[in-house]
């Protein structure tokens, strides 16, 4: 009796349990609407694929990479596939090349200038477009421009590009660039894989970044799409993905994500490590560093602080460091619809800003 009396409470408490969750994700999803928030969840980096022309095109070092030395117009053409409509959407295609270092932008670089090195991840290289830091011309305030930009790279191992550069180059001044979710990011080093050389080597069904064929009539666009449908993402996903995927979607998540992670990643190692790599260099360059915070469309979409932005907030009044900030104008449209990188027009705002705070405080 007692047996079946447990089990009926247990029953009772779960079906409440289950209706409660049930009625606040409808009221969170209702709330998001009606005040336009826009929940940019981490499931949206699975459907994103990249397609570079063939040939060699890294220069990996042990803690960071650079492009191949002098490449010149590599075309870079990215893609999305919606789930819900299931099909391939094209996001940007434009050629790109790099200097004598490596480096996304115009200028040779001369080891004997006095320099100005510009860091960060993908928003520094210009990922998406032709680069923003070409609108220097090559110089700012009579120091040679270097684009130390490294894309999905966090703050550690951007530090670690810095190191190297700085034993090559007379570095005056550094202007660090940064989105808060930086904090999260840890060793990213990609590779020139078979894939890179010959685009007929591609795994199809595992490949997260494909090539083809440098011929000016050949067309990606279908070669794409031929590609990703064949992936059938839906279809590949095991069951623990489905489940992890479903979770990220629901907008209890994402709402609560920033009370999760401050208790799930409290001792975080690579939290720390970049942390850690921030105060290193504002040691190092003490008053010839600016950093400047990008306002992410994470942030912008959410409207309110997630647990990276608290984090890096708090680091940043803690150790009295100072930072500057472009808000983008607070506007999605200044990034791509599905890969939420700044567009053309979002680098011109990066760019203004940038400049207007240098030209203000160097």
């Amino acid at each position: 009796m007692n047996l079946n009396k447990y089990l009926k409470n247990t029953l009772i408490f779960f079906t409440i349990l289950f209706i409660t969750f049930i009625l606040l994700e409808v009221t969170l999803r209702i709330y998001s609407k009606y005040n336009k928030v826009l929940i940019i969840g981490e499931n949206n980096r699975v459907y994103k694929h990249s397609f570079f022309e063939e040939g060699i095109a890294f220069n990996s070092f042990d803690n960071f990479f650079t492009f191949k030395a002098n490449l010149k117009n590599k075309r870079f053409v990215n893609f999305f596939f919606d789930p819900k409509l299931e099909s391939v959407i094209k996001v940007w295609d434009y050629k790109f090349s790099t200097n004598n270092y490596g480096l996304v932008q115009d200028n040779e670089l001369e080891k004997k200038k006095k320099s100005i090195i510009f860091l960060g991840d993908s928003f520094t290289v210009g990922w998406g477009t032709e680069p923003w830091i070409n609108n220097f011309n090559g110089m700012f305030k009579k120091m040679q421009v270097i684009n130390g930009g490294q894309a999905g790279a966090g703050f550690w191992q951007i530090s670690e590009l810095e190191k190297h550069f700085s034993n090559i180059f007379q570095i005056e001044k550094v202007v660090y660039i940064f989105i808060n979710q930086d904090v999260n990011r840890g060793r990213i080093i990609p590779k020139n894989t078979n894939c890179f050389k010959n685009y007929l080597k591609c795994d199809q069904l595992n490949s997260s970044i494909f090539t083809f064929p440098k011929v000016d009539n050949f067309d990606v666009d279908n070669y794409a799409r031929k590609i990703m449908e064949k992936k059938n993402f839906k279809s590949n996903f095991n069951y623990s993905d489905k489940i992890k995927y479903a979770i990220r979607s629901l907008h209890t998540y994402n709402y609560f994500r920033s009370l999760l992670n401050s208790i799930r990643k409290r001792n975080d190692y690579t939290i720390k490590r970049n942390l850690a790599s921030i105060l290193k260099l504002k040691n190092k360059y003490k008053d010839n560093i600016i950093f400047i915070q990008i306002n992410s469309p994470i942030d912008i979409g959410l409207k309110f602080e997630t647990f990276e932005t608290k984090l890096v907030n708090k680091f940043f009044l803690k150790n009295n460091i100072k930072k500057f900030y472009c808000d983008m104008n607070n506007d999605l449209s200044f990034f791509y619809k599905y890969d939420f990188h700044p567009n053309k027009k979002g680098y011109h705002h990066i760019y203004e800003c940038v400049n207007k705070i240098l030209s203000s405080n160097l």
